[in-house]
């Protein structure tokens, strides 16, 4: 239990010093030496092994178990989940653009500038029907305190 806490130590500052997972790959393996053997870290699936010569042959130990697909996942999805999620942030900053402009009396023009101004128009309208609740509401509690306040000095009038 200790030696993998202090495997899983050595790993973690080896990443922290040495950039070794920002570097660009030579081989398949990174070998590092540590107190009693060495690290063997397999770059192509993230697998770290703590490997030691024994009486008779090496040995290795596994620390960290190997992922069963590659980081970017086997089939490339999360790559394309990636292109598309990046798809839509360029689009919503576009739209975002055309909706600043609109808001501050540019003339924008195309399709996007007519669904822009869509949502300019639904959020006016939402701040608007906001206003107008506001308004409704406290009308009420005015007249409320109004008929209260009638309430209370006819009570000393009499």
């Amino acid at each position: 239990m200790i030696m993998r806490s202090l495997a899983a130590a050595a790993v973690l500052s080896l990443a922290l010093t040495s950039g070794a997972f920002a570097q660009p790959a030579e081989g398949r393996f990174q070998i590092e030496p540590v107190e009693g053997g060495v690290l063997r870290l397999d770059r192509a699936t993230g697998g770290v092994e703590f490997c030691a010569e024994g009486t008779s042959a090496w040995t290795c130990e596994i620390v960290v178990a190997a992922s069963t697909a590659r980081a970017d996942g086997a089939d490339g999805s999360l790559a394309a989940e990636n292109a598309a999620l990046k798809a839509r942030v360029t689009a919503l900053e576009k739209r975002l653009a055309m909706i600043g402009a609109l808001v501050e009396g540019a003339e924008v023009e195309g399709e996007a500038a007519a669904e822009a101004r869509a949502s300019s128009d639904l959020l006016q309208s939402r701040a608007r029907r906001g206003i107008d609740e506001a308004v409704e509401v406290t009308g009420y509690a005015v007249r409320r305190f109004r008929d209260l306040y009638n309430v209370l000095t006819d009570d000393e009038v009499e």
